[in-house]
């Protein structure tokens, strides 16, 4: 009765962990953001220019392109009409003066961000009057968690030098990334934005390799051991 009991629970603990790692449940890692162009150890090696159309093309939604592999970026306006700013292929406004929303994300999406970078200028909601803002920043990583780096809100001042980081220290990916306005200011300018395209693991779709969780493994292993014991208890008695 004994060596039954002791193999019962070992077939139970193998079961579980075996459903925990091929299930759902599933511990995915995390994405960061920090503040400022400086000593930011988030920013990879890989990290490329988004060069925007010409000085004067608009729509809801702007495609750029990488530096150096020719990655397709898309600028997506949320109630905007966006526009290349006439200052630079590296400035995006609204035809307004402010931009409300912006989502930003590869077109291609088996590919996503390891790492990004921007600047922000904000301004009054009349168009010309610049002024230190909040803004907040969301995104969104492969396996279609949510991150909102404690709500916001991050403070951009009118020097126009307010740069941002999202990454992540333990190989996680960025499928999108969102900026908004605190609803009084707008963003008057979205500059410089640099991107870190690769393929998603799993090639997309928020199918990625996840990381098993420590308890699952063990419980796991548990199950093994607990068969390992039955079988040599089972054969002392024969």
């Amino acid at each position: 009765m004994r060596n039954a009991n002791v193999l019962n629970v070992a077939f139970l603990g193998l079961g579980l962990g075996t459903l925990a790692i091929f299930g759902s449940t599933q511990a995915n890692a995390t994405l960061m953001l920090c503040e400022g162009a400086a000593d930011c150890t988030l920013q990879g090696s890989g990290i490329e220019n988004v060069l925007l159309p010409a000085p004067g093309t608009t729509g809801q939604e702007i495609i750029g392109v990488t530096n150096q592999t020719n990655t397709e970026v898309r600028f997506f306006g949320h109630g905007d009409t966006l526009i290349t700013d006439a200052g630079g292929q590296a400035r995006l406004d609204s035809i307004d003066g402010i931009i409300d929303q912006v989502t930003i994300d590869t077109v291609d999406t088996s590919l996503g961000f390891e790492h990004v970078v921007f600047n922000v200028l904000t301004e009054l909601t009349q168009p010309g009057q610049p002024q230190d803002s909040n803004i907040f920043i969301e995104a969104i990583d492969n396996f279609g968690t949510v991150f909102d780096f404690g709500g916001g809100p991050f403070n951009a001042a009118t020097n126009g030098n307010n740069w941002f980081t999202i990454g992540s220290d333990d190989v996680q990916y960025i499928d999108s990334f969102t900026i908004w306005g605190d609803g009084i200011l707008g963003i008057a300018d979205l500059q410089n934005v640099r991107v870190d395209p690769d393929l998603l693991p799993g090639g997309g779709g928020g199918t990625g390799n996840q990381v098993s969780e420590p308890g699952t493994m063990a419980l796991f292993g548990l199950g093994l051991l607990g068969l390992v014991q039955s079988r040599r208890r089972v054969k002392r008695v024969a």
